[in-house]
């Protein structure tokens, strides 16, 4: 764990300064308490503290450390698989281009993508809708003019006349395609 660059104390995510020293970037970590100090002014980084500081000569250094991450994280190995027999298109131009060459691609790759698409979907493998879990969306006429009638009512307290005008049409429609017999 770091600790902060002015008070010796725990850094926990506080503030990373990054100061220019002779033309290189010198970078200092503050707790918040510290960080608050300077940003009202009452307290200036001492650059001769040398416990945590570190020096950064280039770009990519910076990026490692303002992120934390490498700047450019290492690949993952990619199995090896013959191309798609219809298209030609390799595994590796799939991950780098992201889009599958023809319909075939699909059960080709089916295998390597199986977990990658697990992953990324809480364990589906197939589409689940686009709406939230959460989201309770009106089934019925009634439920449906209920969401209608409390939307209605917000624009008018808003006093967003017009759309409570475009919502009193669609209440009227509603009401009128339940006034109409089935066929």
């Amino acid at each position: 764990m770091k600790n902060c660059d002015y008070c010796g104390g725990p850094w926990h995510h506080g503030a990373k300064i990054t100061e220019l020293d002779n033309g290189e970037a010198v970078l200092f970590f503050a707790c918040n308490k510290c960080a608050t100090k300077m940003l009202n002014g009452d307290t200036e980084p001492d650059p001769h503290v040398q416990s945590t500081v570190e020096m950064i000569k280039t770009a990519e250094e910076l990026l490692d450390m303002i992120t934390g991450l490498p700047a450019s994280p290492p690949q993952p190995k990619l199995p090896t698989k013959a191309p798609c027999p219809d298209c030609g298109l390799s595994l590796e131009e799939l991950f780098k281009v992201g889009k599958f060459g023809c319909e075939h691609c699909y059960e080709h790759y089916r295998e390597e993508l199986v977990p990658i698409t697990k992953a990324h979907h809480d364990g589906h493998t197939t589409h689940v809708g686009k709406r939230p879990k959460n989201r309770h969306v009106p089934k019925t006429a009634e439920e449906r003019k209920k969401l209608l009638l409390l939307k209605k009512a917000k624009a008018v307290e808003l006093e967003n006349y017009e759309e409570a005008a475009k919502i009193v049409e669609q209440i009227n429609r509603l009401d009128a395609d339940a006034d109409e017999p089935a066929s």
